[in-house]
Formats: structure tokens, sequence, C-alpha cells
């Protein structure tokens, strides 16, 4: 009976000391804090995108202006209105009178025939008269005269009945092209003219509002990644939780300077997609956003971008405190492999080797600003540094010099 009270003692005491040690432990002791962290590049699918901003506009779209200067005497449509080819969409008075030019054009165009005419047949009659010896050849000379006289005579009538039959006609404005009046910049009342900058506009005419054209601004930095035949999708602020899909059907070569404000100006390209719009739920002028897949790799190795953003100060410090080895790549070396153009260009990251960190250079291909492809330099079984901790030794380093930790 006493061993068995002295075995339950022990027992009761060997739990108590136990339970002790183990609310020391998690209550007063510090963790174990480990010093950097690594992870092993993955296998997955990355695609690059572009984003570009720009402008909504009707395909087809004409502007349709004066070839004459005048007064617009009436507005025959509204805007918003289908309309046909051919119809008559304003009229223009101008200094001519109207038709009152054409006429008196007229007039005298047919007065200067019939006196050709006449002089024509006369020309004839005396002709024969020459060849049969009964004319002299002087008369005959003055007679062509006057026949040639009067044929370049009709010619210039001619001409000037043209031009004012077709100024005439110009004061009648038509549809160019089938579709719907958009805009009517102007009113009745106001003189247009052709010659003016910008020239006077009187109607903006589009062909078909269930087909829009979206005009994008490439950065320049990034217009080498666009080319015709990307895929896209269109978002407007309107609709934002809708999206249209579409592809780049042309890629400009003139650079054009985007303004977004506060004197802030880039560089950029003009890229075209048109988008199919049957709820013709877009309207020209609206603000798009388009994201262009510019390229895709499935199945690649890959890292986080933060890997390649490693503080080499904070490794170095941290391999002196676990007794590592730090082994960089050769200063020159690395500055000859970053300047390096080549399809796969070179970035440089931390592996963790043993009791060794050793910076490697690698390859790269595209990135979704996430991840970035590895090319070359790494496998699946390294171990990426991709964080380290603040020791206390430097966190007081800090503190001495800046005031505080990172």
């Amino acid at each position: 009976m006493k061993l068995f009270r002295a075995i339950v003692l022990i027992s009761i005491v060997v739990f108590l000391a136990g339970a002790s040690w183990f609310g020391y432990k998690k209550l007063f002791q510090k963790p174990s804090k480990k010093l950097f962290r690594t992870q092993k590049p993955e296998r997955r699918a990355i695609y690059r995108f572009v984003n570009a901003e720009g402008k909504l506009e009707a395909e087809g779209t004409s502007k349709v202006g004066p070839l004459i200067q005048g007064t617009v005497s009436k507005i025959l449509v509204k805007e918003d209105e289908e309309i046909k080819k051919g119809q008559l969409l304003a009229i223009l008075e101008n200094d001519k009178g109207g038709d009152t030019d054409v006429r008196q054009q007229k007039a005298l165009l047919q007065e200067a025939i019939f006196l050709r005419d006449y002089l024509a047949l006369n020309f004839h009659r005396q002709e024969a008269l020459y060849k049969s010896g009964q004319l002299a050849q002087d008369t005959l000379e003055h007679i062509t005269q006057q026949y040639n006289n009067a044929q370049e005579e009709v010619k210039r009538l001619q001409a000037s009945y043209d031009q004012a039959f077709f100024v005439f006609n110009q004061t009648e404005i038509r549809a160019p092209h089938a579709g719907v009046v958009l805009d009517i910049p102007v009113t009745e009342g106001e003189t247009v003219s052709p010659v003016v900058s910008p020239p006077s506009v009187l109607f903006q005419i589009a062909k078909d509002l269930r087909m829009m054209k979206v005009n994008l601004h490439i950065d320049e930095n990034r217009v080498g990644d666009v080319k015709v035949g990307q895929s896209l999708k269109i978002s407007v602020d309107t609709y934002p939780y809708k999206t249209w899909k579409s592809v780049i059907e042309r890629v400009g070569n003139f650079p054009v300077i985007v303004d977004q404000g506060s004197q802030k100006q880039f560089v950029a390209y003009k890229a075209i997609a048109l988008i199919k719009d049957g709820d013709c739920c877009l309207r020209p002028g609206m603000s798009a956003h388009a994201k262009i897949k510019a390229g895709k790799s499935k199945n690649v190795l890959a890292v986080p971008g933060y890997v390649f953003q490693l503080n080499t100060a904070m490794l170095t410090h941290v391999a002196g405190q676990l007794g590592f080895t730090c082994t960089p790549l050769d200063p020159v070396q690395k500055k000859e492999l970053l300047k390096q153009k080549s399809q796969c260009p070179i970035k440089t990251l931390w592996v963790a080797q043993g009791k060794a960190f050793i910076e490697k250079a690698v390859g790269v291909g595209i990135d979704d600003q996430a991840y970035f492809e590895i090319c070359s330099g790494l496998t699946e079984q390294d171990e990426v540094v991709h964080d380290v901790e603040q020791t206390d030794e430097m966190k007081a380093l800090y503190k001495k010099f800046l005031g505080g930790g990172l």
C-alpha cells in the first residue's frame, strides 16, 4: 500500500513539473525566430496584360462639311434621326442669288453655241469655195480664225456654266451614306466655309451604332508587346461589370502626346479595335478601358516578383548570425549580365544551399506583375530566399542612425 502511494505521489510531482515547464515555455520564453524564409519555384500559367485607355467612336463616322462659303438657310433633319443615302440634310445660301448665276451662264453658253454653229456652216461653205478657186486664201484664213475663236469661247463658257452649276448644287447638302445623325454643330443663319481652320462641319453621321471603334493609346514602354490579332477586353465606366471582347485591328506608328493633366504627359501610339454592340449600350465618346492579352506561357517555372527585391545587406547580416557563407556574383560579371538585351532578360536572386546563401543570375520571360517566368538558372528543387528578418542588433543599429527600424 505504501509503495502504491509512493508511485502516485511521484507521478503527481512529475506531472506538475512538466506542466510548470510547459507553462513557462508558453508564457515567458520567447519562441525561436527563423531569420529567413525560402520557397521553391512553382509551375503555373502566366498571362501578360497591357492596360490602355481610349475613346469610343462609331465605326464609319463621317463629317459632312460645305464645299462653298454660305449661310445655313434650312436644316432638314434632327440629331439621332436615321437617314438614307442622298437624303437632303440642309440648304445653304451663297452670294450668287440662288440659281441666277446658273441661268446667266447657261444663256451665255447657248448664245456662244448658236454663233459657233453659224460660223461652222459658213466655214464649210467658204472652204468649198476656196478649194474650187473662187475664194482667196487670206479670206479663208480670216473665216477659219473666227470659227476657231467661237469654238474656244464655247469651251470657256461651258467651264463657267459647269462651275456655276457645281456651286449651285453645293447649296444642297446631302447624306453621303445611310446612317444616324450624331451631331449637328451648326444652326440656321450661321455662316460656314470650307477654307476656315478648322473647316466647318455641318453634320456627323454614323453608319451603324451597333459597331464601335475603340481608339486606344498604348504607352511607348508597352507598345512593343502589342500586336495585331491579340485579344482584349473592353469596359466602360457606365457599365463597370460588363465587358466586350475584341481583337487589335491596327497598331499605329505615329507618336501621340497624351495629356494627363497637372502638366503630366506621355508618348503613346494609337491602336484600334472594333466592338460589336448589338444592344446599342455604348455611345460615341465614352471612355474605354482595355486589357490586352499580350502574351501567355503555360506550365512554366515561375517565382513571385518580390524575390528580386531582397535586401542584400540584411541577408549578409543574417548569414553572419547563422554562421552561413554568403556568395554574391562577381560585380563586373553581374553588371554585364544585367546589361544584356536578349529574349530572356537577366535578373538576380538568392538561393539557400545547406549553410550557404548563393546569388544566382536567372533568365526571365513574361510576367503578370506578380509572377515572373523563369527561363534559365533555376530548378524546381532550388530554395529561393524571399524574406529575411531583422535581428535585434540590426534593429538597434537602425534605431541609432535612423530613429527606428525598417
